[in-house]
């Protein structure tokens, strides 16, 4: 039974689904946005600009600073996840801003980690039940993987499928056959990944314009006053 299935530590993520609308990107991306602890991440001007447009007025990791984010956390309808999210507004990963949702609306990853360790079938199950409900309009495939290494354990040679899931109309499909893996292993080292990851500086923590974000926490902020 799926429910069963032992997850390992770290499982990876990967999701294919049919694009979204922006103004949609907009509502899963702010609401599946992980907020405790506060948005922050290297770039100064980032930083600067989430604190202005949340309303964050206090210094940073005061007991203030998290109540502050809570507040902006509930006024964006921001939903109660514990492993499923996207990570588009401020990132400290080594990937810069990603998630399995863009600012285009591409509903897309080819593997990604979760936001937390040791997940099992029902709490992952739980989370896309969350975000089924919150948005309807979404029509996707997820599916958790186990890497496989080869004997250098500098490259994955293989992706080995857990469990999958069927997102669509409000509802979530937990499959009993997992299926063939969504992404085959990209068939690099580490070095490598990392080599071309960095050809061109840095990953962005952030990718979304100012004017952009701030409509869309005005729309997350509009539907959660009308309990949507």
């Amino acid at each position: 039974m799926p429910h069963e299935v032992e997850l390992p530590k770290w499982p990876r993520l990967m999701v294919r689904g049919r694009n979204v609308r922006p103004e949609q990107a907009d509502l899963v991306i702010l609401r599946t946005t992980s907020f405790p602890g506060g948005l922050t991440c290297s770039e100064r001007k980032v930083n600067s600009l989430l604190r202005r447009t949340f309303g964050i007025t206090t210094e940073p990791y005061s007991a203030e600073w998290l109540k502050q984010w809570e507040r902006a956390a509930v006024d964006v309808g921001a939903l109660d996840l514990q492993y499923i999210y996207n990570d588009q507004l401020a990132s400290y990963s080594a990937s810069g801003a990603h998630g399995w949702m863009s600012w285009g609306g591409q509903v897309f990853t080819s593997g990604m980690s979760l936001l937390s360790k040791h997940p099992t079938v029902g709490e992952v199950t739980d989370d896309w039940r969350n975000i089924a409900h919150a948005f309807p309009f979404l029509h996707l495939t997820a599916q958790l993987v186990a890497e496989e290494w080869n004997d250098a354990f500098d490259r994955v040679e293989r992706y080995r499928p857990l469990v999958a899931w069927t997102v669509a109309n409000g509802a979530v499909e937990l499959h009993g056959d997992p299926g063939d893996p969504l992404f085959g292993p990209p068939g690099e080292t580490e070095v490598e990944l990392l080599d071309r990851r960095y050809a061109k500086g840095l990953p962005k923590e952030q990718n979304v314009s100012q004017r952009r974000l701030r409509a869309a926490v005005e729309r997350c902020r509009r539907r959660a006053e009308m309990g949507q």
